[in-house]
C-alpha cells in the first residue's frame, strides 16, 4: 500500500478523477502568513454535470450549517 502522503497533489487528484465520470475538485491551501491562498479546482466530465454537482454539494453545506447554526444558537 502506498503512504498517501508522499503521492503529489496533481497524482493523487488524477487518480480520483479517473474514477469517475463526472467529478469536480476544489481545494484551497492557506499559508502562514495568510497573505497567500493557493486554490487548486479541476474537474472532468459533462459542464453541466459538475455544476449540477456542486450545486448539490453547495446546497448540503449550507444545511449543514444552518442545522449547526440552529444548535449554536440553542446553547446560548
Amino acid at each position: 500500500m502506498t503512504d498517501l502522503e508522499l503521492v503529489s497533489d496533481d497524482d493523487l487528484l488524477d487518480e480520483l478523477l479517473n474514477r469517475f465520470d463526472h467529478a469536480c475538485f476544489v481545494g484551497m491551501r492557506v499559508s502562514i502568513p495568510a497573505d497567500y491562498h493557493g486554490y487548486t479546482r479541476r474537474h472532468k466530465g459533462n459542464s453541466h454535470t459538475c455544476v449540477g454537482l456542486l450545486q448539490e454539494l453547495s446546497s448540503g453545506i449550507l444545511d449543514d450549517f444552518h442545522e449547526r447554526q440552529i444548535v449554536d444558537d440553542e446553547d446560548e
